[in-house]
């Protein structure tokens, strides 16, 4: 099944916060995270229902998945989702050392 990939504001907040990290100490290193996010974004509409199951779901009583991409240096970063009929929605993106979500960094459906 193909779905549509959408990032909902927190997100889309996210992305623009680790883009200008990157970008302020390297413009192509930023380059290279968002052609990798979006690379990924690509696929998601493809496999997304295969995807694991996030580590918080089951704590935070969310049906939540997760999947990973990381940049040419092997630096990862994660995406929280939800499938919402044929929609994947990206809820959060985080670099791999940030702790496990909370219920109150989780947005309401959107």
């Amino acid at each position: 099944m193909t779905f549509s990939v959408r990032l909902v504001t927190s997100a889309k907040t996210d992305v623009d916060d680790i883009y200008g990290w990157l970008l302020a100490r390297s413009a192509k290193g930023a380059f290279n995270w968002y052609s990798s996010l979006s690379a990924r974004l690509e696929k998601l509409s493809q496999d997304a229902s295969g995807c694991a199951v996030a580590r918080e779901a089951h704590r935070l009583k969310r049906d939540l998945r997760e999947t990973y991409f990381k940049t040419r240096y092997g630096n990862r970063y994660r995406m929280i989702f939800t499938i919402v009929e044929s929609e994947v929605r990206i809820l959060r993106v985080r670099a791999l050392g940030q702790k496990l979500l909370r219920a109150k960094e989780l947005p309401s459906e959107e």
